[in-house]
């Protein structure tokens, strides 16, 4: 299954941590060989930025590189993925849906389908066929 990094530092994130976080999810890519992610959020503005991680899917363009980042977030979440339902890069952890809800999870919801249905019909829109993205929308319906 999956891997997952996550570390919060009241007074920000440094250069250092970063790399510090970087090398937690080094360790762990077993978990999550198929593509990896990451996001630094500042938890009082809700503004973030993704990294490119060894990994990142091409197809994705992230906001910045390691190198170039120079602080200003306390959250750092971090994501390996195991492509098991969605196996294209819609299904990219961390993910955030339109109101700025970050999520991640290393699992599997069986029942995806029976559900992503039901919040269909509750008015929710979805463009992967990802059971992450119906967990984000069932915890925010």
């Amino acid at each position: 299954m999956c891997g997952i990094v996550g570390y919060f530092r009241e007074g920000g994130i440094g250069p250092s941590q970063l790399n510090e976080c970087l090398v937690a999810m080094h360790e762990i890519r077993h978990r999550g060989p198929d593509s990896s992610g990451a996001v630094l959020i500042n938890s009082e503005t809700g503004e973030y930025k993704t990294i490119r991680t060894p990994g990142f899917p091409g197809e994705i363009v992230p906001d910045l590189t390691v190198s170039e980042y120079q602080g200003g977030y306390d959250l750092f979440l971090g994501h390996l993925r195991l492509s098991i339902i969605d196996l294209s890069s819609n299904g990219h952890q961390p993910m955030c849906d339109e109101w700025g809800n970050w999520f991640m999870f290393n699992g599997e919801v069986y029942n995806y389908g029976d559900l992503k249905t039901e919040l269909e019909k509750l008015g929710c829109k979805f463009r992967s066929s990802s059971d992450t993205e119906v967990v984000l929308a069932a915890l925010r319906t």
